[in-house]
């Protein structure tokens, strides 16, 4: 039986366990965390500047963050997903990402 680690918690998961994509194991509690190229979703909003001082809490805790803006600057109109600014931590640094935020 192949055995695998979840990308966030490093938890030992089987092969029945295991969710995520074909490259990245996640557990159940993780299985909803969004990973782009290393990095996991810690927040995302639809406003740069509220996604900027989530990204400023972070960075004032030691947690390595990137702001990643998928807003169309050209037009004003925000259409959903097309919006989204996305705040993004180390896999690694996700769960101290999230006390971080969680404590205001």
């Amino acid at each position: 039986m192949a055995f695998h680690r979840c990308a966030v918690c490093e938890l030992n998961l089987c092969s029945e366990c295991r969710r995520g994509g074909r490259r990245t194991a996640l557990c159940g509690d993780h299985e909803h965390v969004r990973l782009i190229s290393g990095w996991a979703e810690a927040a995302r909003s639809t406003d740069e500047a509220e996604a900027e001082v989530l990204a400023a809490r972070l960075r004032v805790a030691d947690v390595d963050v990137q702001v990643f803006s998928q807003k169309d600057h050209v037009n004003v109109v925000a259409l959903g997903a097309l919006a989204l600014v996305r705040v993004l931590v180390p896999v690694f640094q996700l769960q101290e990402a999230q006390r971080v935020l969680a404590a205001e």
